[in-house]
């Protein structure tokens, strides 16, 4: 019986012996152990060792590598319960022999397993290097400052980067699933424009347009630039999308534009100002002269009273449009913010009258600035009596100070120093100001109280007096809740003179 089953090794080691693959025959003792009985010519080669010095030897014996992981148990299965077993990446790394392998188990007779393996290292190495080529180019796209979305022909979505998931806030997979028309897109755009698109693109002309884009999670929507060209991508034809956010360009393009109208208005009011202040002084020079004539008992000194108490308060107003123009001369000098506005508490709690309660937060280490502290004092005041007729049943007014680092005023200015400033805030608990007049509240003329309660001239005064020593002023509103002017001033250094 002994010699039979040696004979029929000896049959199966000769057949296997041709195969160009690797051949192992193991036979499951009772005990559990599968002991090696037969290899085949290949087996030494992959192996690099001279198998049949290992006959007999237990796999864990033979080959020290393999104990510890799933291969003795998963042999030792197919051996006794015929199942089957393959596996396209085993390690093995034995007396300086490392190999990547297929590997195949089946059971032959009683007991006995064949194992069939082959070396693909070197497969799995260039498996690995293109793994490792497409993570590094995963990591580039990823990386970019632009969106990418590639399309299919259909306009199916196949890919997206990083930056268009973050752009849009959805996961990858949302992204896959998604489409760019029906979910990415406002509804206010000219969809009937882009089959038209689509087919020039489709056709080898590279298309770039604006677009309203949207996040489906939120609905918000916003300014894109997308650039369309069509691709080879694995094979096919594709559409690349390159989307740009314009909501940074698009907010320094409305404040340019604010501030080119900001000056032009400046120029206009300051040459209106000058003609008109010198009108005034014709005005109020002719009627003192006639003041000088008209005895003192004459009913007509009334009116030349008016005349020039309107002539004084013209003037005052011309002050303010000059201001706002910054042709006023200011006389800057260092002073500690929070002393001016303690100084002029007395003054503001009479402005804001009883029923409105003034609270003081002012910050030790506020700081000094150089600015013009009567200037200073015009800007506090306007906005304490516009905040007192924007709380005409009561409120609080808050002036709050404190020191701040601040970089670029815009979006695209991250790249700017981290100065260190002051900042002066000052907040009503009033009416508020709706959103959609915020842009204009610095324009002359310009009001949001009825007509004939005022000049619109205090929020352009505001504006200038604070830009023309070098600082800067923000706004946010509520309606029904205030609104809280916030002005920032470079802020000197403690040994500054």
């Amino acid at each position: 019986m002994l010699a039979a089953r040696d004979a029929e090794l000896a049959a199966c080691r000769q057949a296997l012996d041709s195969a160009p693959f690797g051949a192992l025959v193991y036979e499951l003792s009772p005990e559990g152990d599968l002991h090696l009985r037969a290899a085949n010519r290949a087996a030494d080669a992959i192996l690099g060792v001279d198998c049949s010095t290992l006959i007999g030897r237990t796999l864990e014996q033979a080959f020290p590598a393999l104990a510890g992981t799933e291969i003795p148990a998963a042999f030792r299965r197919v051996a006794a319960h015929g199942e089957r077993y393959s596996n396209e990446h085993v390690a093995y790394d034995e007396r300086g022999i490392r190999g990547v392998f297929e590997v195949a188990a089946v059971q032959i007779g009683d007991h006995r397993v064949a194992v069939f393996f082959r070396d693909v290292t070197e497969k799995a190495g260039m498996i690995d290097a293109l793994r490792a080529s497409e993570d590094a180019l995963r990591t580039v796209v990823d990386s970019a400052y632009d969106g990418i979305v590639i399309h299919d022909a259909a306009g199916r979505i196949l890919d997206v980067n990083a930056k268009a998931l973050e752009m849009y806030g959805v996961t990858r997979e949302q992204g896959r699933a998604l489409s760019i028309v029906g979910d990415f897109s406002s509804e206010s755009n000219p969809r009937e424009l882009l089959g038209d698109l689509w087919l020039r693109v489709l056709a080898g002309e590279p298309q770039r347009f604006e677009w309203r884009a949207r996040r489906p999670n939120t609905g918000a929507e916003f300014d894109v630039e997308v650039g369309l060209r069509k691709i080879r991508y694995y094979g096919a034809d594709v559409v690349l999308a390159n989307i740009r956010d314009l909501t940074d360009r698009k907010s320094l393009e409305r404040q340019f534009a604010h501030a080119q109208k900001m000056e032009a208005m400046g120029r206009l009011a300051s040459g209106a100002a000058h003609d008109f202040r010198n009108t005034l002084l014709l005005i109020s020079s002719y009627a003192q002269l006639m003041m000088d004539d008209v005895p003192q008992d004459s009913p007509l000194r009334a009116d030349l009273d008016e005349i020039l108490a309107a002539t004084t308060r013209a003037d005052a107003l011309t002050n303010q449009l000059l201001a706002f123009s910054r042709n006023e001369p200011n006389v800057p000098r260092v002073v500690v913010i929070n002393d001016e506005i303690a100084r002029m508490a007395p003054v503001l709690e009479r402005v804001l009258g009883r029923e409105v309660e003034l609270c003081l937060h002012l910050a030790e280490d506020a700081g000094r600035a150089r600015l013009d502290p009567s200037q200073l004092e015009q800007a506090i005041v306007n906005l304490a009596v516009n905040a007192h007729d924007a709380m005409p049943q009561g409120g609080r007014l808050t002036i709050r100070t404190a020191k701040a680092r601040r970089t670029g005023t815009t979006p695209m200015q991250s790249w700017a120093p981290v100065l260190e400033q002051i900042v002066l805030e000052i907040s009503d608990t009033g009416t508020g100001i709706p959103q959609e007049l915020l842009p204009r509240i610095f324009e002359p003329f310009f009001t949001t109280k009825p007509a004939g309660t005022g000049t619109g001239l205090g929020l352009p005064m505001v504006y200038g007096a604070v830009t023309q020593n070098g600082g800067d002023i923000e706004v946010e509103s509520e309606v029904g809740v205030g609104t809280t002017f916030r002005m920032w001033f470079p802020r000197l250094d403690d040994d500054t003179r």
